[in-house]
């Protein structure tokens, strides 16, 4: 991608992976395709709704440029999907002046993880 004016704006590159359970959410109702579009959307939202700010040709892995810092990045995404049965992680790539770390949103239990593990916890705080 070409360092345009319009793409410098959107200074904040992330990524995220995530995997969105099949059940139907007991919190909303909404089933997979429902979360799923909605991260989806989301992301485009976040990168201004333009193509050539985001890269999601996997499956459950995108990439992408927003103006936000990561704190309301994990906002705007945290509504797309179920916290209590999902998993996203998201991630800011480091450009040696800023690095806000990561950031876990969903089940720990679904990774194997439980609440005694500090290392996971350490890389992937959960956010209050």
């Amino acid at each position: 991608m070409a360092l345009t004016l319009k793409n410098y704006l959107y200074n904040y590159c992330f990524w995220i992976t995530f995997r969105i359970h099949d059940e139907k959410s007991k919190k909303d109702g909404r089933d997979y395709d429902d979360r799923y579009n909605a991260l989806h959307a989301a992301v485009e939202k976040l990168s201004g709704g333009q193509e050539d700010m985001m890269w999601k040709e996997s499956s459950s892995f995108i990439a992408f440029r927003s103006d936000k810092n990561l704190d309301g990045v994990c906002k705007d995404l945290r509504g797309a999907i179920d916290p209590s049965i999902d998993v996203l992680i998201v991630h800011r790539l480091n450009d040696k002046k800023h690095h806000d770390g990561d950031k876990y949103l969903g089940v720990t239990e679904s990774l194997g993880v439980n609440d005694n593990s500090t290392a996971f916890r350490l890389c992937f705080p959960v956010p209050h």
